[in-house]
């Protein structure tokens, strides 16, 4: 689009989304959409490690993992250490 000022785009960035809207999203994805999400930018990393986040999670189905012990799941587990009483 041309004429358009790098400004104007950066208001409708994922990224500059408050915390609070964020975290909102985040509570009609999946795990694994999750924890991609943590691996684009810092911010969403450091906002995704919340353990607020992981407890609203609705189920932790591992069951597409590929490997058991898949590191995906280690960290998910590592980060909510209550997760034994839902698996």
């Amino acid at each position: 689009m041309e004429g358009t000022d790098k400004n104007e785009w950066s208001n409708i960035l994922l990224e500059y989304l408050p915390s609070g809207v964020i975290f909102e999203i985040c509570k009609h994805l999946t795990w694994q959409d999750i924890f991609h999400i943590s691996q684009t930018c810092r911010r969403f990393n450091q906002l995704c490690d919340k353990a607020t986040i992981w407890l609203q999670l609705k189920s932790l189905d591992f069951s597409r993992c590929l490997i058991p012990l898949d590191f995906k799941v280690l960290d998910v587990v590592k980060r909510c250490p209550q997760i034994g009483k839902y698996l």
